[in-house]
C-alpha cells in the first residue's frame, strides 16, 4: 500500500473515532438510568391505579400502555420527565379480568413534546412493566 492511502485509511478511521465518541457523548447527557413502576387495586370501586417513577440524567418521555382483558390497549399516562420526575393515572370503572401494562421510556430534551410516540411503542424502549387482576 502506498503511502497516500495509508495517510487516507488512517485519516478515514480518525474520523470515524470523532464521530463516534461525539454521539457517546450526546447520548449519556439524556441517557435514562431506571424506571420503575407499580400498581394498586382496590376491587370494590372496581378501581387501578399505576404509578411510575424514573430516576433519569437528563428528560425522558415516558408512556404507558395499558392492555384490558379483551386485548384492546390504550395509552393511559403519557409526559415529558426531568430529573427524578414521577406520575400517576388512576384507571375507574374498570371490567373484572386481568390487566397488563408497559411503561416505555426513552430520552428526550425538554423542549420536546409531552406525548410519547407511538411508533416508538416498541420492545427496545420498555423500560418496565406490571399486571394486576380486578376481581
Amino acid at each position: 500500500m502506498n503511502r497516500h492511502k495509508v495517510l487516507q485509511v488512517c485519516l478515514i478511521a480518525a474520523s470515524a473515532l470523532c464521530a463516534a465518541s461525539l454521539l457517546v457523548a450526546c447520548g449519556n447527557h439524556s441517557k435514562i438510568v431506571d424506571v420503575r413502576a407499580n400498581s394498586s387495586v382496590d376491587n370494590e370501586a372496581h378501581q387501578a391505579t399505576i404509578n411510575v417513577s424514573d430516576v433519569i440524567d437528563g428528560n425522558a418521555l415516558v408512556g404507558v400502555l395499558l392492555t384490558y382483558p379483551d386485548g384492546h390497549k390504550q395509552l393511559v399516562l403519557s409526559g415529558n420527565y426531568s430529573g427524578a420526575g414521577s406520575g400517576s393515572v388512576i384507571l375507574d370503572d374498570l371490567p373484572i379480568g386481568d390487566y397488563s401494562y408497559k411503561v416505555y421510556a426513552m430520552p428526550a430534551g425538554p423542549d420536546d413534546p409531552s406525548s410519547f410516540p407511538t411508533g416508538q411503542m416498541v420492545e427496545a424502549n420498555v423500560a418496565a412493566s406490571g399486571a394486576f387482576t380486578i376481581q
